[in-house]
């Protein structure tokens, strides 16, 4: 049995990057994905249903810490009841890497596992305001990767992104790195990337470089470090009203949001969806949905502005 791990910061690119390959690699497989939320409210989900039925969410913390015995009776009930082709975990933004591979090991049927594909999604826009801000959740999802993906690759120049390829060469010396925008390569040649070491020219760059750093620190969890706020809303806006917002947040009016993402009803009629990371904002629409929902993370969230923004 396949268990495939897609982490990767705030705002990575995780659940994008599943639904590529739902779309493009995995149309014959039985698949059910973990989908793990540090909140009580399943977003990400909620998109994936579009493409397969099979989830299972956790809300209400990490899989690698408040919620590790849900993840691993799930992990087992997956295995037994549905017996699928292949496992995805999509552990929320601020989880370790290292501490998710542990928990797999606490399953029953960790025997009948194969640890497969394991991608650490990386913001390469995102990449020296991570390491500085949230270095020892960052370090560890780039130091246990087996995959990396860069995202927003196509926005730095060649010799920024030298640079950066070479800063995640020092700390994971054995990790393949995807440096082509994604739009570029067909899911099918992600997962030959991902389950094999062969290196395809021109889509991923092998890493060779053999030093080893050694950090010594505190253990610290999500919950020690990330503040979270959500709501269930019947707010409706405009399209320009929600851009206004997402702008704002980018002043730090609402404190310092790292990811925000929400699903909210249309003044005229439908439906949008948002997603949020510092500077960066889209809008699209989506179909019918029942309830509106808005989830935030950061730190020194202002909670009297944000439900000035989105409580109903």
């Amino acid at each position: 049995m396949k268990v495939d791990i897609i982490s990767g910061f705030l705002g990575a690119g995780k659940t994008s990057f599943i639904i590529k390959l739902l779309k493009e690699a995995f149309k014959n497989e039985k698949i059910v994905i973990i989908e793990n939320e540090y909140g009580e409210i399943g977003i990400d989900g909620t998109l994936l249903k579009e493409y397969t039925m099979n989830i299972k969410e956790l809300y209400s913390g990490c899989i690698c810490c408040s919620v590790v015995g849900d993840f691993v009776t799930a992990l087992d009930e997956i295995m037994n009841d549905y017996k699928p082709d292949r496992i995805i975990v999509e552990p929320s933004g601020v989880a370790k890497l290292s501490d998710i591979k542990r928990a797999c090991e606490q399953s029953k049927y960790w025997r009948d596992m194969e640890l497969n594909m394991i991608v650490t999604m990386l913001d390469a826009t995102k990449y020296n305001i991570h390491i500085k801000n949230f270095g020892e959740f960052f370090n560890d999802q780039i130091k246990c990767g087996k995959t990396i993906v860069l995202t927003r690759i196509e926005q730095l120049s060649l010799e920024e992104k030298d640079h950066l390829i070479k800063e995640i060469q020092e700390k994971n010396s054995n990790a393949n790195i995807i440096s082509k925008p994604l739009e570029e390569i067909n899911g099918e040649e992600i997962i030959e990337v991902g389950e094999k070491p062969a290196v395809k020219t021109d889509v991923i760059r092998k890493v060779e470089n053999h030093q080893h750093h050694h950090e010594h620190h505190h253990h610290h969890t999500a919950e020690d470090v990330f503040e979270k706020w959500e709501t269930l809303t019947h707010k409706a806006y405009e399209e320009d009203e929600i851009k206004n917002i997402l702008m704002a947040l980018d002043k730090k009016i609402a404190g310092n949001v790292l990811r925000g993402k929400g699903i909210v009803k249309h003044k005229v009629s439908g439906w949008l969806q948002f997603s949020y990371v510092h500077n960066e904002h889209h809008i699209t629409p989506i179909k019918e949905q029942k309830q509106g929902q808005v989830y935030i993370v950061g730190h020194g969230l202002k909670e009297e502005q944000l439900k000035t923004f989105f409580a109903s």
